[in-house]
């Protein structure tokens, strides 16, 4: 065989060799997609009916386990591994806590493959109040997504249940910071109610009633306020 004979060989092994690469992968995302898709599936369940049991946590984690498998580094899945501890830790199931560091770990790795992705710093932030553990990796992590998605729903609703779980524990310019959250709250109705009946539930609607500035807020958060204090 002539050299260029010999080369043109190397180049066809080499083609094929990156095409076989190419599905290979391909066929470990598609795989992925549809274990995710199985682990969603479940979450819906449990979201809907606002009930986890043991077999549902466990049957979302076995899931993700192998999308994360043939995706080990994608962050939509360690997000979504992050967010179905937090659902068992709101839910009261006693085998959250054990799920712990690993949830928070799933987050951390999540953020480190996508630093400015808002949605998980504000998971972070709430699992970390979940946990009590309003420390300077918290305080990043609500800083973060504040500074990411300002105006984002999900952020705001995840970092306003996070201060309002843990309203007692926070310093007034803590608690200055919750506050301006819920004006920028006040234009999502249904993230607002959501926030009014955590601070009700928690004993602390008078006292965030008493911070907010009335002037800016809507009519029907006004009242409501209004209604708490008589």
């Amino acid at each position: 065989m002539t050299i260029a004979g010999k080369q043109k060989s190397i180049v066809t092994l080499v083609a094929i060799a990156a095409l076989l690469l190419l599905a290979l992968s391909s066929f470990s995302a598609m795989l992925a997609n549809v274990f995710a898709h199985q682990s969603e599936r479940v979450q819906a369940q449990w979201q809907r009916t606002g009930v986890a049991s043991k077999g549902q946590l466990i049957e979302s984690q076995a899931w993700l386990d192998k999308a994360l498998f043939y995706s080990p580094h994608n962050p939509e899945y360690l997000d979504a591994e992050g967010s179905a501890y937090a659902a068992a830790l709101s839910f009261g199931l006693p085998e959250s806590q054990a799920m712990s560091d690993p949830a928070l770990q799933s987050l951390r790795d999540a953020i480190e493959a996508r630093p400015y992705w808002p949605d998980t710093w504000a998971q972070l932030a709430f699992l970390k109040a979940q946990l009590n553990q309003l420390d300077n990796e918290f305080w990043l992590a609500y800083t973060s997504a504040e500074a990411y998605g300002p105006w984002e729903a999900y952020v705001i609703e995840s970092l306003l249940s996070a201060t309002l779980h843990r309203w007692s524990e926070l310093s007034w310019p803590q608690r200055r910071r919750a506050v301006a959250l819920f004006d920028r709250a006040a234009h999502y109705p249904r993230v607002a109610r959501q926030a009014l009946d955590i601070a009700e539930s928690s004993g602390m609607l008078i006292g965030l009633c008493y911070s907010l500035d009335k002037s800016s807020l809507p009519r029907w958060v006004v009242k409501r306020c209004e209604k708490t204090s008589r």
